[in-house]
């Protein structure tokens, strides 16, 4: 592996940005890739991944010039954030409406903090309101939120757009670390497969290819459902059995969901 196609994988990933001062930033994270032993498995990956990540790319640097302009890489550097998006991937195969639950209450016991370092939170650009300064970040945009006074209508739809930025956020940012490692050899397939796709059943990762959401791909698959389930070139389409699951839902929304990718007998 040398210096050339570390560099040509950063731009292929979208990670120049972390290439920012060329020669010693390129030699120093072709360091720490042949110092580091692959993750094999799927046991505790999220942790075990971003342990990685920070480990190549973060633990070593101090400087935020070595970081580049791209904050929504640079956020990764804070153990924190590392921290939050361990659990925000795990969530990721529950059912939607558990995620808004989940992170309805999570912003209700942040609201009633007696603590500004918990109602005032991270939220991103698109539901900012407040700007922080800190060394990393001397002229930050609003990307706090002020939960105090929120009302739970408010939370709730905090919550819902939230979900949705993170994801987008995990697809198009996160993902990016992953392919990375992978081709560089420090991640198994399985490690790899587990974190972009939540499986590494071959149907399972094939319907969300198809753009299926991975929480309703987990759910079908534990109902024991993929099998019922035929892909096909240009349709997908499930058998009577998938039919008579599809029939005993009482939930409109799942059944107009499953509408959009699968057809019924």
């Amino acid at each position: 592996m040398t210096h050339a196609y570390i560099l040509q994988l950063l731009y292929m990933h979208d990670l120049q940005d972390l290439y920012h001062s060329p020669q010693n930033r390129q030699t120093e994270i072709l360091q720490q890739i042949q110092s580091t032993i692959k993750i094999e498995g799927i046991e505790n990956i999220e942790q075990r991944t971003f342990d990685l990540i920070n480990h190549v790319f973060f633990k070593r640097y101090d400087d935020p010039s070595f970081f580049g302009n791209d904050f929504s890489i640079r956020r990764i550097k804070q153990s924190k954030a590392r921290k939050y998006y361990v659990g925000f991937l795990k969530s990721q195969k529950s059912p939607f409406k558990n995620r808004v639950i989940n992170l309805f209450n999570y912003y209700k016991g942040l609201s009633v903090s007696s603590s500004e370092n918990d109602y005032i939170t991270y939220i991103g650009t698109a539901l900012g309101e407040l700007s922080r300064p800190s060394p990393d970040y001397p002229d930050p945009a609003e990307v706090f939120i002020n939960l105090k006074n929120k009302n739970d209508k408010e939370l709730i739809n905090i919550a819902i757009s939230k979900i949705n930025i993170e994801d987008e956020y995990v697809s198009f940012q996160l993902n990016k670390f992953f392919g990375f490692l992978y081709d560089v050899d420090l991640l198994s397939k399985d490690a790899y497969n587990q974190l972009i796709y939540g499986s590494n059943n071959e149907a399972f990762i094939t319907l969300v290819k198809q753009g299926l959401p991975m929480n309703l791909v987990h759910l079908l698959d534990e109902q024991i459902m993929l099998t019922n389930i035929e892909i096909g070139p240009y349709d997908i389409k499930g058998n009577n059995t998938y039919t008579e699951f599809y029939n005993i839902q009482t939930s409109d929304f799942l059944k107009f969901t499953l509408d959009q990718y699968i057809d019924k007998e």
